[in-house]
């Protein structure tokens, strides 16, 4: 039995988490069953559909339980396009493994480990919805750019880590201003010293994260600064790892 889209709703859990604000993440299907695209919700239908779902997404590794399939038409990030010259705003050079997708107008950051995707970024540059989405789960991850044998860096955004990483040093994303408990816990296993360095208006965030870790037995130094580290000169960033 051929198994065809039905309508659309909104997702449960996107809603949860304030997502979904038009209300149809969530895809019906004619065999009862239903699949959010967005975070991989999905109820009823059978085994067999959602095997196929998985093997047609771009990395047949990776599940789209955990990872949502990037636009059809992605390609290779270069000068023509609006991300590129946004990044070379920070960077001396820009990375050749991002993407774009110009019927979305992303700039799109994919994360691997052991050639596997687990989950991938987007900067929007189309003016409608927020500014970054975030696809894949990266809440714990460790996603260390530069020598691992150095102090790393926690910043926010993988932009800030990149540019560390191009001035030397070592940084590893947040993907926002959370540190948490497993995160830590793994930081604590595998480093003496962390530095912090979020941006400017999270100075009360950088408290509470520096008090948190301080707490749970993770040596960190705590840097501030009055811009974005990915806004500072390369000069200025070697002094900090410095």
């Amino acid at each position: 039995m051929t198994t065809r889209v039905t309508g659309k709703t909104r997702c449960p859990n996107c809603a949860k988490k304030g997502a979904d604000t038009r209300g149809d993440n969530l895809i019906k299907y004619s065999d009862g069953g239903s699949y959010c695209f967005a975070c991989g919700f999905h109820s009823n239908g059978s085994k067999e559909f959602y095997r196929r779902l998985e093997e047609s997404t771009n990395f047949p590794s990776v599940t789209v339980e955990t990872v949502r399939p990037m636009p059809d038409d992605i390609e290779p990030l270069t000068a023509k396009h609006a991300g590129w010259h946004w990044l070379r705003q920070y960077l001396e050079l820009v990375p050749s493994n991002l993407l774009w997708s110009s019927s979305q107008q992303w700039l799109i950051f994919p994360y691997l480990k052991n050639n596997t995707l687990f989950a991938w970024q987007a900067r929007n540059f189309n003016q409608h919805g927020p500014k970054w989405l975030t696809f894949g789960q990266v809440t714990d991850v460790i996603y260390i750019l530069g020598d691992q044998s150095t102090t790393p860096i926690l910043v926010e955004d993988i932009v800030s880590a990149m540019k560390i990483k191009q001035a030397g040093g070592t940084a590893i994303p947040l993907f926002g201003c959370t540190i948490g408990l497993k995160r830590s816990q793994k930081l604590i296993a595998r480093f003496k010293l962390v530095s912090l360095w979020l941006d400017p208006d999270k100075r009360k965030e950088t408290v509470i994260e520096a008090h948190r870790a301080f707490k749970l037995g993770l040596h960190m130094k705590v840097l501030l600064s009055a811009t974005d580290p990915k806004e500072h000169t390369m000069e200025y960033i070697r002094e900090q790892i410095s």
